[in-house]
Parts: structure tokens; sequence; C-alpha cells
């Protein structure tokens, strides 16, 4: 047997010498330590009663690390009255909780022989598998002691006849206390008079019948009193606890009541603990646990018993909205780590939450747990339980954009919340260096949100059109009307950039004919050399119909006189796209439109000038005859805006192009005139090797 297998209980013996006085100690005791054992080893009061000759009386020995466990016999063997003897085990209190054995607790007890004290100065060694032995006096009086300790609210009193006959049932309570009461527990099975410890009651004393009327009218205010004839202690709660096993009880009060105030109310509290958690997996009533929460007010009471309970409710069927609230609420939980965080999460993943449920749960929450704590928790739910509520995010706005990284700016949500909440984070991204542009402005299209782009202008600059055909390039689909609206509104700049872009694909170059008519006035702010560039920088070989519906659009607009420089522009578009058009290669919509435009526009200017002679057949030019519309669409040109004769050399570089024009014009006489100067002009320059001059004569 090794030394871990014995516990070590130190003894005093107290009597008459000279007084009552210490006799023998196995231990060397403190000043405090000697003075409340002197007081409390002594006689209870003045007087024999029968039946109070012996007694047991248990207390805490205050500022030391003992419990002191005595019995004190009446010494009538003395010559002087009211002298006694008391032996005194002194428990340490890392022990005290494994003596479950009373029995033979109480058997250590030894009334001394007169001056016979020797054997009392040397402590006693135990068997700790004999004394952890749970062997209880089952006493019938058991109920009744325990009942009306435990529900009361004062110390108690019980009145008997004799001190031996509640003895086995207070120490059976004593012994089904959980350690931390135990240790505190104060108790006498034979106080002649109320006694104190520390200048308070002990918490349970027994007093003999006859002496009940001694007790001071201040005193009986401050106690409980009971009498055996009472009978039985009907509390529904403490009947529940007889039917329970009472070992179970303890190893549960044990486990969850380290923390728990030494509080005889206590023992109710945590027994009701313990009926709530037996209910578990299956409890569905927030009511009992918001009941027992109500008993441990204090942060730093009942931690262990706090976190078991929430460890076990909140995988039952109790609604997990509830919980939160009521452990958020709870001052007593002020004192406990609770991961809140984790809580939420598992909530709302088993869909615990409603909308509004969330929201109030975020408010309760947002206050319990630090900033960055808080701000992953948003972050690892879906966006639009928070975003549209500011106030759950605005003060951790930092915090959460750190954590979502680049990915709040694909937030879709944000743009299509309330225009309160839409400014503030666009605000915030705007002042915010790390902001990526592209991202943002890519969300921003796909949520048609327009409302900004006044700002994203004067903070991007152009910028802002290339991320938009970024956008057209990634997704090869056109932007939504209220962007589209916003480049047309800006022709100048948007046309600019989209030409220093030079990156193409078939939905960006179908960009500007489809949001703007050749006949805008805005063409007019776009320089020609623009147009040069823009067209130049196309491939034929990849883009022939795009870059044809282009040339169709901006001759177009030369020919109706929107375009800054026309002449210019028909110079460097007109043979280029005849070119294309003989090879049947045209865009439909660009040239339907060029179509309308010339038969309503150039084709009146004839009739007003009573020149419909010189196209008799006019409307007889086939559909598919897009050259020959084209030709004459040029020659009405000339007539329009009264060019000089000589730019059909330079607009007109294909010899046989330039034969369809003369020999149309040969056969009207105003028109045959026209060419008749441009051939006498072409003469005096002496442009004998020029084709025009040939295909002239030719035909005049």
């Amino acid at each position: 047997m090794t030394d871990r297998d014995n516990i070590s209980i130190h003894q005093t013996l107290h009597g008459y010498k000279e007084g009552h006085n210490l006799l023998a100690s196995s231990s060397e005791l403190n000043g405090m330590e000697r003075r409340t054992l002197s007081v409390m080893s002594d006689y209870t009061g003045t007087g024999v009663e029968k039946g109070f000759t012996e007694y047991i009386t248990g207390y805490p020995l205050a500022g030391s690390k003992f419990y002191a466990f005595s019995k004190t016999w009446y010494a009538d063997e003395m010559p002087r009255p009211g002298c006694v003897w008391t032996h005194t085990l002194l428990i340490d209190l890392s022990v005290l909780w494994m003596i479950n054995n009373l029995s033979l607790l109480s058997s250590l007890f030894r009334r001394p022989s007169e001056s016979m004290y020797n054997s009392y100065n040397n402590s006693i060694q135990l068997n700790l598998a004999q004394v952890s032995e749970n062997n209880p006096d089952d006493s019938v009086f058991f109920p009744f002691v325990s009942c009306q300790l435990y529900n009361g609210d004062r110390p108690l009193i019980i009145y008997s006849d004799s001190a031996k006959q509640l003895e086995s049932a207070i120490l059976q309570t004593w012994l089904f206390q959980w350690p931390r009461l135990r240790r505190h527990f104060s108790f006498c099975t034979g106080s002649i008079s109320p006694r104190r410890l520390e200048s308070k009651f002990l918490d349970l004393q027994v007093m003999p019948n006859s002496r009940k009327w001694t007790i001071s009218k201040t005193d009986r205010l401050s106690l409980q009193h009971v009498e055996m004839e009472d009978g039985k202690c009907t509390s529904d709660w403490y009947q529940r606890y007889l039917n329970e096993n009472k070992d179970e009880v303890l190893d549960y009060m044990r486990k969850m009541g380290a923390d728990v105030s030494p509080l005889i109310p206590n023992f109710k509290h945590l027994f009701n603990s313990y009926l709530f958690s037996k209910q578990f997996p299956t409890a569905s009533n927030i009511i009992d646990f918001q009941n027992i929460l109500s008993q441990f007010e204090s942060p730093e009471e009942g931690k262990i018993l706090k976190a078991d309970l929430l460890q076990k409710i909140w995988p039952s069927p109790v609604n997990k909205f509830d919980i939160i609230k009521t452990i958020a609420n709870s001052s007593g939980f002020s004192g406990l780590k609770v991961n809140y965080d984790v809580l939420v999460l598992d909530g709302y993943s088993k869909n615990a939450f409603n909308e509004n449920e969330i929201k109030i749960t975020l408010e309760i929450v947002r206050s319990k747990i630090d900033k960055s704590i808080y701000a992953d928790l948003l972050a690892n739910l879906p966006f639009d339980r928070w975003l549209p509520h500011l106030s759950l995010y605005q003060d951790v706005i930092e915090q959460l954009i750190s954590r979502l990284g680049t990915n709040v700016y694909k937030i879709k949500t944000i743009w299509m919340s309330d225009n309160e909440t839409k400014d503030f984070w666009f605000n915030y991204f705007l002042e915010d260096h790390r902001t990526e542009w592209n991202i943002l402005i890519f969300s921003l299209i796909e949520t048609h949100t327009t409302r900004f782009c006044t700002q994203l202008y004067e903070k991007l600059g152009n910028s802002i059109y290339h991320i938009l055909f970024d956008w057209m390039m990634e997704h090869d689909e056109a932007l939504s009307h209220e962007w589209l609206y916003f480049i047309k509104g800006n022709l100048a700049s948007s046309f600019e950039a989209f030409v220093n872009y030079e990156h193409y694909n078939t939905t960006l170059l179908q960009l500007f004919p489809a949001i703007l008519s050749p006949t805008d006035s805005q063409w007019s702010k776009i320089s020609f050399q623009l147009i040069e560039r823009c067209l130049n920088s196309i491939s034929t070989k990849q883009y022939l119909l795009e870059k044809t519906a282009l040339q169709t659009f901006f001759l177009t607009g030369a020919f109706m006189g929107t375009l800054n420089d026309k002449l210019r522009a028909t110079v460097f578009l007109f043979q280029p796209l005849h070119d294309t058009l003989e090879q049947n290669i045209f865009d439909p919509v660009t040239w339907q439109r060029f179509q309308a435009q010339m038969a309503k526009e150039l084709y009146e200017l004839v009739e007003v000038d009573f020149f419909s002679i010189w196209f008799p057949d006019r409307f007889k030019i086939p559909d598919w005859d897009r050259c020959e519309f084209l030709r004459r669409s040029l020659i009405c040109a000339f007539l329009k805006f009264d060019w000089n004769l000589i730019e059909y050399v330079t607009i007109v570089t294909d010899k046989r192009t330039f034969e369809y024009i003369v020999r149309f014009c040969s056969e009207v006489k105003p028109l045959k005139k026209q060419m008749k100067i441009l051939e006498n002009h072409l003469l005096k320059k002496g442009s004998n090797k020029n084709f025009h001059l040939r295909v002239l004569d030719k035909f005049l």
C-alpha cells in the first residue's frame, strides 16, 4: 500500500484544564484556528438537557485548510458543571469530498479517559478505499431534515427530544452535498442554545424542545424553526429528488457545482439543472433554461454549469433564436466565453433563423464578441442576410472588407439594396485605395446600376470606358440600356476611349452603330482623325463585315453632313465601301439605314431643285444593286454640298467605278455639263496619264 492510498487526518482534543482548553493536537495550529476550535468545542449552552449530552458538530475553519468534524460529550465526571470533552477530526479540504463512509469516520471519535491524551497528538491514517466507499446511514428522517433545509431561506433549527434522533439524517444530508457546499456547511446535532460561527448562525442545528422558548425575539426572526411534529415536507421538487438516484445527482453536482456559491438554496437550483439536463436531447422548453439561468445571475458563478447546459441545449429542438437571445440577455453568461459566431453559423446552416430572426440575432451578438470575430461571422454568412442592414456592420466595415477580399467587389446584393446602402458602400470604395474598380464596375454593369457614373468618370477618367469594353469582350454581349445611355451621353470621351482600346470583338464593334444614329449632332464633336484611326485599326481579314458596317455608318454621317470633315470622310470611306459592296458583303442594318437616309433626304433635294428629270429611274434601282445606289448617293452629295468637282478624282480611285459614274452623268444633260467642267480642269492640270481624263474623254 502506497502513501497515495492513504489519507491523513489530524485531530485535537479539548476539555477541562483550568477552564476549557486545548489538551492535545496532532497539528500546529495558528491563532485563528485555536480560537475557533476553542469556542466551537465548548459546551453549547447552560444546564444539562436529557438526550443532548453528546452531539456532533461540523464546520469550516476560517482561514484554514481544514474542515472540523467533532463529537462532544458532557463531562459529568468533572467537578465543575458544564464541562465537556470534544474530539475534533481536522479533515483536509482537498480530501473532504472523497469521504463517503461517514460510519467509518464517526467510528474514529473516542471519548478520552482522564489524563490519557497522548494518542490525540498523532494523526490518523485511513485507507482511501475504505473512506471512499459509499456507506451512509439510511436515516428515516433524512427526507424530513434535508427537505426542510433546502426549502428554507434562513438557517434552520429543528426541535427534537434527542440529539441522536436526527444525527444520521444530518450526516446523510451533509454527505449528499456537492464538495463546495460540504466544505462550507455548518451543523450541530445538539445545540442547547443557537450556535454561531464567526457571528453567523450555523446552517443547521438541533435543539431540545424545551429550549425553543429561550431564543430571543431578534434571533427568532433570523432563523427558520421546524418541529418534528410538522411532518413530511411535500415540496414537489424534493419529491422528485427522493425518487432520483442520489449518487448520480451527487456526481452531477460535483461536476457542475465547482464554481457555484456554497449557499443552501443552490442545492435546489443545481438539482433542477440536473433534471433539465436529463431531458436532452429531446428537451424543448426554453422557459426551464431561462429559470435555471436566473438562479445564477453572477457572471462568475456556475460557469461550468452554464457551459454544460448550453452544450446540451443547442443540439436539442429548442429554438436556436430563443437560445441565443436568452444567453445574450443573461447577465450570468457575461462572464463565460461563448462562441456566438459558431452558434450563429451552425444555426443558420440548420435553417434555424427566419429573415427577421437572423437580423435580430446579429444585432444581439455584435456587442458580445470582438469586432474581428464579428466581421468573420458576417463574411461567412450569405450577404443578403446582413448587407441590407447598414447598422449591422457600419462600424466593422474595415475588418469586413479585409475578410471578404476581392469578393467584396462581386457582391451584387450591394447594388440591389436601397440607395442609402448603395451610397455607403460606394463612398467607402471611392476613398479606399485598395478598390479594384474593374471587378466593382462589372458588378455595377450586371445589376444595371448607373447611379454613380459621374463619380466614376471623375475618379477614373476614360479608364471607365476601358472597363466597360473589357466587360463586353469578356461576356461577348451588349451592355444594358442604362450603361449604353451613359456612353451615348459622353460620346466624345467614350469614342476616343474606344479608338484607344484597340481590342475588338463583334459585340464591341457593333456598339456605336447600335446606340447612335449617323445623323446625331454629337458626331460633330468627333474628329476625322479618330474615325480614321478607328477603321484603320480594325482587321479587314477578321472583322470585314463589322468594318463594312462602320464604314457604311460613318459614310451615312458624311453624306448627311453630321461629321466634322465630311469631304475627307468621303474620300476615306467611299471607294473601300464600294469595293466591298461589289463583293456583295454588307451589314443589313447599317445599309438599310443608309438607304433610308439617302432616299429621304438626298433624293428630296433633287426633287426640290427640279432635277427629277436627272433620275427618272431612281425608284427602279434593284435592291441588290447597292453599288449603283452608293454611286448616285455620291453624286447627290456633290450637288448638296457643292463640292469642287476635282474631288471626284480623290474620292473615286477605281477606273471601273468612275466609268459607271461618268456614263450615268453623260446621259443627264446638267450632269454631263459638270463632267465637261471636270474634264477641262484636268486638261489644264496636264493630267494626261490620269485614267479619270481618259474615261471622261471616252464618254463625253
